[in-house]
């Protein structure tokens, strides 16, 4: 079995490595001693919020984890496919293990939010790569897919940098 990836797939994983790192930054530069600090009094309902991301990532992440056998167990695993379900499994166990500190600090909270947001990209990019590499009649589908989702996040951002 070839185990080496096609550019595609290695550019979709160094796309989101570099953009989760890049968000982040960019939200710590903008405003550093509140991205960095604690809570105020008005943001109670922030713990409640850390618990149901907490949750979703657990239950998504159980559902990669079925995509990930699923995959692996065909003849010839599309690697690119499996590269991308592999890290959003692991982007979305790491979102549920930040729980502990999510109602703490205020950078926590953010990256449980942005590590769960790439997890859900590196699931659907691999959902992108299966189809299209198991030559699906309905490519275009996923195309579809893909530009919604990235579309919604870049939105998502925006507005997350804009409110800051």
């Amino acid at each position: 079995m070839d185990c080496s990836l096609p550019p595609t797939e290695i550019t979709f994983f160094i796309i989101l490595v570099t953009s989760m790192a890049v968000e982040t930054t960019l939200l710590l530069y903008k405003d550093k001693s509140k991205f960095l600090g604690g809570f105020e009094e008005g943001e109670a309902r922030v713990k409640k919020e850390v618990e149901r991301y907490a949750s979703k990532s657990l239950n998504l992440a159980s559902i990669t984890f079925a995509a990930i056998a699923l995959v692996l167990g065909l003849d010839t695993p599309p690697q690119g496919a499996l590269l991308m379900f592999s890290y959003g499994f692991v982007l979305l166990v790491i979102s549920f293990k930040v729980e502990v500190f999510g109602a703490v600090r205020r950078i926590w909270w953010d990256l449980q939010q942005r590590i769960f947001n790439y997890g859900i990209l590196s699931i659907i990019l691999g959902i992108y790569l299966y189809i299209h590499q198991s030559r699906i009649q309905y490519e275009f589908v996923a195309d579809l897919l893909v530009v919604a989702v990235v579309s919604i996040h870049i939105y998502e951002y925006y507005f997350d940098y804009k409110n800051h």
